[in-house]
């Protein structure tokens, strides 16, 4: 397959060369010649949207959006795709910031981080153009790769005592909100105690041996690595069916009462079988 660039067919393969170095690594395409793909099972909440466009605004337009090639069909980047037309809409409703620039009292004004945009986003977007990096695969790969592009992100987990003592380094909310926290999600995290204090030795060791933290508290449900990636996969889907502000007790909540309402007319459940409710969770 191929594409054009200034003027010129370029092969999107891996050119004949072998030198990677000779390959394209992204284009810069209108907007308006992006097509969503239309089977995209992803839902893509506002909230999400205006987050990136943000970021995109204030820091940087980063990774570049994937495409099919040649029929420009998006494969990643859909939210990025969104939130590119939603700051072009900002251009053509209020222009490009100016220093010093005011709105009227109660007029419509852009956000307020409008004024902070970054140069090289403005002239992306006075182009009407975003980088793209174009993949000459099937159709039935293109859907492959837009999937796995999703789900694959739900394998990793944070290490949260890391990811707070970043967030704390940032020095101001403006900052860590730049990460795509939300607020009631950063509080307990910048709260919380990441290193419990020892409780002692256990029964039969050396003072200061063997210490460990503290029990979890009272009705606590602690869960293995394995359970959390369980939990953590539902409440990316509770929140896409409840909103994405929802925190986690509510959403077990949630998850729970659905589940009751889908079983309550059955007969009597099974046994749930050997151990607790959190190892059979």
């Amino acid at each position: 397959m191929a594409r054009t660039k200034k003027g010129q067919a370029v092969d999107t393969s891996i050119p004949a060369s072998g030198k990677l170095e000779d390959d394209v690594a992204a284009v810069y395409l209108p907007a308006a010649d992006l097509t969503p793909w239309d089977k995209n099972p992803r839902r893509i909440p506002e909230s999400a949207v205006l987050k990136v466009a943000r970021i995109v605004a204030t820091v940087a337009f980063g990774a570049p959006l994937l495409a099919h090639d040649p029929t420009k069909r998006v494969i990643a980047g859909h939210t990025r795709l969104l939130a590119f037309n939603y700051l072009l809409g900002l251009l053509d409703k209020f222009g490009a910031p100016q220093p010093g620039q005011t709105w009227p009292e109660g007029a419509e004004a852009p956000p307020e981080w409008w004024p902070t945009l970054k140069p090289a986003t403005l002239a992306l977007l006075q182009q009407r153009r975003l980088p793209v990096r174009m993949l000459a695969v099937s159709d039935e790969e293109a859907d492959q790769l837009a999937i796995a592009d999703n789900r694959l992100g739900q394998e990793a987990e944070w290490d949260y005592e890391a990811l707070a003592n970043i967030l704390r380094g940032f020095g101001s909310d403006a900052g860590r909100l730049l990460t795509g926290f939300d607020p009631h999600e950063l509080e307990p995290l910048l709260a919380a105690e990441w290193t419990p204090p020892p409780i002692g030795p256990l029964p039969g060791q050396e003072p200061g041996a063997g210490d460990v933290p503290p029990p979890p508290p009272a009705g606590a449900v602690v869960l293995t690595p394995e359970q959390r990636v369980v939990w953590e996969k539902a409440l990316v889907e509770a929140r896409d069916l409840w909103g994405e502000e929802l925190a986690e007790g509510a959403a077990l909540i949630e998850i729970a009462q659905s589940w009751l309402a889908a079983h309550e007319e059955d007969e009597e459940p099974e046994p749930a079988g050997k151990g607790t409710a959190a190892e059979d969770f």
